[in-house]
């Protein structure tokens, strides 16, 4: 199955918009703000170890809603 960019990107805000608001936060700061995990923290008054937390079960489900949606997740930057 052969997708364009922009069914991609629709497919991708889709997803993005079902995850939590802190798993959001922290995957818009860190994939498309490219803050470090030390300005996360300091920005959200969250422990280092909470924001690595908080992105590792956002991209693991990430990688759930984009599967669910039959995208592979190598194939799509968050």
């Amino acid at each position: 199955m052969s997708m364009d960019k922009r069914e991609r990107s629709g497919i991708l805000q889709r997803c993005l918009a079902k995850l939590t608001p802190l798993h959001r936060e922290v995957i818009n700061l860190i994939y498309y703000r490219e803050r470090k995990i030390e300005e996360v923290g300091q920005f959200t008054g969250a422990p280092i170890n909470t924001i690595k937390t908080r992105m590792h079960h956002a991209t693991l489900r990430m990688a759930e809603l984009l599967a669910e949606a039959g995208i592979d997740r190598a194939r799509v930057a968050i």
